[in-house]
């Protein structure tokens, strides 16, 4: 064989080995990168599932996707109400905050779905309005994926020309459906604990309801004291109180002096102010602790819990003599008012009843009206 023939068969053969090693190494580092790139897919969800939040599972896995391809940050975008796109989640504190408006490579990106690969980052029109950012990186990827009708795009950077290549465009896309599930969890909690707030909300606007609707039908609604009912359910708790700790309880009713009078004479406008300062002028004179309620007409009742007979009768005087030198709305300049208060009290002893000491309380209380009105009376009275 001519040595010029073999010489080219030789030199044939080893380029075809050659050929075959190259094709060999490249299979091995597609390999690599797919192991690579699984394992990272995997490490993903498993930082996504045992996360605290959905919020730190994506950062975590942006962080990932750093400290794997060597990048030099990562951020998420996530479209708004508007056209605009803002950050979602970010490894770079420069990104947050700001806005980004769709440009041609944006719509591009969207349009066919596919990574796009910048290694300029100086013209795309998406990046025209971040000089503090593109001053620092110089090459990036960008990968489009979706979550229901919102778009969102994974941007990864690096420092270096050149640096950012086609794997990491691939890896990327392979994680556009973990990304995916990370955002619908995440809008999942946030929508769920939206609905948990609203219920809240509601739940306390109608516990307010109840609570006022409560209080509306337990009060009285000229003088907004207790009404006749709420008086009877607050004086059988304090009587089981008193009975539990052998505690005295005392009782005052009190009765508006010639009210029909009253009301003949100046009308029942001025009768209902009369009761309306009534009211109020007791509240002042009376504990936090003792109960004031419209018992009917222009009757009242006050309930002095721990209370003893003896000290009743001195806060019964106490209201009787301010009720006389008070002036009240409705009534003309030096009309005065007056009052009959009747005062019982339970033994710190023995059974007892509310309808019981009511009784003596209104027993007493006409004994006063016997007597000449404008005084107080005790029960039992000679």
């Amino acid at each position: 064989m001519p040595s010029d023939i073999k010489k080219k068969i030789q030199n044939l053969g080893n380029e075809e080995l050659y050929e075959i090693a190259l094709d060999r190494e490249r299979m091995r580092s597609r390999e690599r990168q797919s192991r690579r790139h699984s394992e990272l897919l995997l490490q993903g969800l498993q930082v996504l599932t045992s996360s605290d939040t959905a919020e730190s599972g994506l950062l975590n896995i942006l962080l990932s996707i750093d400290r794997s391809e060597s990048l030099d940050g990562s951020f998420v975008l996530v479209s708004d109400e508007s056209s605009s796109l803002e950050v979602f989640s970010s490894t770079l504190p420069g990104v947050w905050g700001t806005k980004w408006y769709p440009g041609d490579m944006f719509s591009r990106m969207f349009e066919r779905g596919k990574p796009i690969i910048v290694h300029d980052l100086r013209q795309p029109a998406e990046w025209k309005d971040k000089p503090e950012i593109k001053r620092i990186y110089r090459s990036a990827v960008h990968a489009p994926f979706y979550f229901g009708k919102s778009r969102a795009a994974i941007i990864c950077v690096s420092k270096g020309h050149g640096f950012i290549r086609y794997m990491h465009a691939k890896l990327l896309y392979r994680l556009g459906p973990l990304l995916t599930q990370a955002l619908v969890s995440i809008q999942n909690l946030r929508q769920l604990k939206n609905a948990r707030a609203e219920l809240e909300e509601k739940s306390q606007q109608l516990e307010q309801a109840l609570g006022k609707a409560t209080r509306l039908a337990g009060t009285d609604y000229l003088t907004q004291v207790l009404n006749r009912r709420s008086f009877f359910d607050a004086a059988e708790k304090e009587l089981y109180r008193s009975c539990q700790l052998d505690l005295p309880l005392s009782v005052l009713v009190l009765d508006i002096d010639n009210f029909k009078a009253i009301n003949d004479n100046y009308g029942h406008a001025a009768g209902d102010a009369v009761l309306a300062d009534l009211a109020n002028l007791c509240k002042r004179l009376l504990r936090d602790s003792d109960v004031l309620a419209r018992y009917g007409g222009e009757e009242f009742m006050v309930l002095l819990p721990a209370t003893p007979k003896n000290r009743a009768a001195k806060v019964a005087e106490r209201i009787q003599q301010a009720v006389a030198k008070a002036s009240f709305n409705g009534l003309p300049a030096g009309q005065k008012v007056t009052i009959s208060i009747g005062v019982a009290g339970k033994d710190v002893s023995g059974p007892f009843e509310i309808a019981t000491l009511i009784d003596h309380g209104d027993k007493a209380m006409y004994e006063a009206k016997k007597q000449g009105k404008n005084r107080v009376v005790l029960y039992p009275f000679d």
